[in-house]
């Protein structure tokens, strides 16, 4: 995981990695449910192409 002395990312690596976090809630959305609980703290970032969401305790079941 990356650390705050780490270089910073691009802003090519910075689309990529907002782009990834945007897939992970399109594809939780579209099955039925809502995170609640999306901040910095929570996407975890493997080197510089790989981001993840964690953290879904307080994931909500979306009922329409």
């Amino acid at each position: 995981m990356r650390k705050l002395n780490d270089d910073p990312f691009s802003h090519e690596e910075i689309r990529h990695i907002i782009k990834q976090i945007a897939t992970g809630l399109d594809y939780i959305h579209n099955h039925g449910f809502f995170h609640r609980d999306i901040k910095p703290e929570n996407i975890l970032i493997q080197g510089k192409t790989t981001a993840k969401i964690g953290d879904f305790g307080l994931v909500k079941e979306i009922r329409y």
